[in-house]
């Protein structure tokens, strides 16, 4: 009996530590949030850095913790893109570490763009297009992609045919991101992840394109990190995952995560 209640103190000790873990955790989001609206930008990110790495170490949260670093990139990015790139491959270092090896690829590619049409910065955008493709090479991953060189001619000589021709695949993508609550190329739905052929296209192609690809914003903020079943480093299990009904777009493990 005194060892059950031993076991009950040392229980009940642990979850006010999380809480309090949890409650600092918020404390840092709500002064990143305050600071971003005010323009503090670099207090901004300071913070959301913190709240990153409290996620990644104490809540063993690493989907969360690649989300607010790539919140803190985007923080610094019209100040400083080469500092900013230091956050962006933390987000997607975290994703990997959450397993979620689709969305690492997307982000990859997707910052890849965001540093070669918005910088001009090729040589950062070469690296982050390079880590999608070490990503895939590693894990197995072959791209399907459904646009092939002379699909690309067609679109830079701004052929009609190849409008008619992706039209139906780009209003898809729409209508499921939309179900989804996600922007173009990210819904959970879609069968193949992103390459810089299938950026290309869409982007020649699709007039509401930049709109989607350089708004980086969720639909809704994070649930309650005390309702989220932690995610366990180097785990397969998918006991140790849960999609947020009310946030389909923070919290997707048990289904892959794959980009069109």
């Amino acid at each position: 009996m005194r060892y059950l209640t031993g076991i009950y103190a040392h229980f009940c000790k642990f979850v006010i530590s999380q809480d309090l873990v949890v409650d600092k955790y918020y404390a840092y989001l709500k002064k990143a949030k305050l600071y971003n609206g005010s323009g503090r930008l670099e207090d901004a990110c300071n913070s959301y850095n913190k709240a990153a790495k409290l996620a990644k170490s104490k809540l063993i949260d690493f989907s969360r913790a690649s989300l607010n670093y790539f919140d803190a990139a985007i923080c610094l990015f019209n100040i400083s893109p080469d500092r900013a790139y230091v956050y962006f491959k933390k987000c997607i270092n975290a994703f990997v570490d959450s397993e979620d090896i689709a969305s690492a690829i997307f982000y990859a590619t997707r910052c890849g763009y965001l540093y070669e049409t918005k910088c001009c910065n090729l040589p950062i955008s070469i690296k982050l297009y390079q880590k999608a493709d070490k990503l895939r090479h590693r894990n197995n991953i072959v791209h399907k992609c459904i646009i092939i060189d002379d699909d690309l001619i067609d679109i830079e000589q701004k052929n009609p045919l190849a409008q008619c021709k992706f039209d139906k695949i780009i209003n898809k993508s729409k209508i499921l991101g939309l179900r989804e609550h996600q922007p173009l190329g990210t819904s959970i739905s879609q069968s193949t992840d992103l390459c810089v052929k299938c950026i290309t296209a869409y982007a020649k192609l699709d007039d509401d394109f930049d709109r989607y690809i350089y708004t980086f914003k969720r639909r809704n903020s994070f649930g309650d990190a005390r309702n989220i079943i932690r995610n366990c480093v180097g785990s397969s299990n998918p006991e140790n995952y849960t999609t947020l009904q009310s946030c389909p777009d923070v919290y997707r493990v048990i289904e892959p995560n794959v980009c069109n």
